[in-house]
C-alpha cells in the first residue's frame, strides 16, 4: 500500500467507526428507556444522556421514527420487566 492509500484506509474506518458507534447509541436507548420507565428515579440521567436524541425528536421530521423504535417492544417490556417497586432485580 501506498502512504497515499493508508491515509484513505484510515480515514474510512475512522467514518465506519463514527457511524457504528452512533447507531449504537442510538439503538441503546431503547433498553435504557424500558428500564428507566419501571425506575422512574433514573429518567433524569436518561434524559441527559439521550438529549441529541430528544432534541431531533422534538425539532425535526424524525419524531414518527423515534417513537416507533421506541414503541417497537412496550408488550415486550411489560411482560419481562418488573413492575416500579416490585422485588424483581
Amino acid at each position: 500500500m501506498k502512504a497515499n492509500d493508508k491515509g484513505k484506509f484510515g480515514k474510512s474506518m475512522l467514518v465506519v467507526v463514527l457511524i457504528i458507534v452512533l447507531l449504537f447509541y442510538f439503538l441503546s436507548m431503547k433498553p435504557a428507556v424500558a428500564v428507566a420507565r419501571h425506575f422512574p428515579d433514573g429518567m433524569t440521567p436518561i434524559r441527559q444522556i439521550y438529549f441529541p436524541i430528544i432534541w431531533l425528536h422534538d425539532h425535526t421530521p424524525l419524531n414518527g421514527l423515534i417513537e416507533s423504535y421506541v414503541n417497537i417492544w412496550d408488550s415486550y417490556d411489560r411482560d419481562t420487566l418488573p413492575a416500579a417497586g416490585s422485588n424483581g432485580f
